[in-house]
């Protein structure tokens, strides 16, 4: 028996689904699971194009374009529907400009902090760690939808209000698969009342690209909540094109 127990002790596994881990030990092991350091640091922007759709519709409602340089990033979300005109997104590295009166910009303190859209743009937080400095804490497997995750809890340095940002890996891969958002913000019209905003985004499908493993499907679902009532929106994207080292226009990163 106690044999079995040193052997059974000693047999590879899932090690990286079973055995805590620190954040810079996770945050290294995610940034591997991208590409080496070399085809990493060789790709200087980014552009990643598909048809979105919206739900419930589940038809398609126009083009998702995500450009990046560096920090600077543009997310382009625009929808032909009558009741939202869709999104576009522009941060320069300094300064955020929302050229629609779209609901994400709600949350720009996460797309100046290179959270949002998570590896499909060069901004992508985690990939700077050093640079950023923000708070990091592993918070252990967790499950969500049925399957289990390395969830780690990201803060940035410079945030105002209640802001919570988790981030959730692959156990098998250690890929970037989601990563949940929830603000919440006091209000004062006939006394007192909060909102809560809570912003999911997915990541599925991934794909080579470069020698960079990327994902090729994006789902993106905002929940609003006041008092009782719960209004939530959702887009799928899938993108067809991944392209890197692109010329591009020196207007795409234009502040107004």
């Amino acid at each position: 028996m106690g044999a079995l127990i040193l052997v059974m002790s000693v047999v590879p596994g899932n090690t990286g689904a079973t055995q805590k881990m620190k954040p810079a030990e996770l945050v290294e092991k995610h940034l591997a699971a991208i590409g080496t350091p070399e085809a990493r640091a060789a790709v200087r922007n980014r552009v990643v194009k598909g048809a979105a759709r919206r739900a419930p519709e589940n038809r398609i409602a126009g083009n998702a374009v995500f450009v990046s340089e560096g920090r600077s990033v543009r997310l382009g979300l625009p929808f032909s529907t009558l009741d939202y005109e869709g999104e576009d997104l522009v941060f320069d590295g300094n300064k955020l400009w929302s050229g629609m009166r779209g609901q994400l910009s709600v949350f720009r303190v996460l797309i100046k902090e290179g959270l949002m859209g998570g590896t499909l743009t060069t901004a992508w937080a985690l990939a700077d760690v050093a640079g950023r400095r923000p708070g990091l804490k592993y918070k252990g497997l967790k499950k969500r939808g049925g399957q289990e995750y390395h969830e780690l809890q990201y803060l940035p340095r410079k945030v105002r209000g209640d802001i919570r940002v988790l981030v959730y890996f692959d156990p098998q891969t250690f890929r970037h698969v989601q990563t949940e958002y929830r603000i919440v913000e006091e209000y004062y019209a006939r006394g007192k009342y909060w909102i809560t905003r809570t912003l999911t985004e997915e990541f599925a499908d991934f794909t080579i690209a470069d020698d960079l493993t990327l994902p090729s499907t994006y789902k993106l679902r905002i929940t609003e909540g006041r008092s009782r009532n719960i209004d939530t929106t959702e887009w799928k994207v899938a993108f067809e094109q991944i392209r890197h080292n692109e010329q591009l226009d020196p207007k795409t990163f234009v502040t107004k």
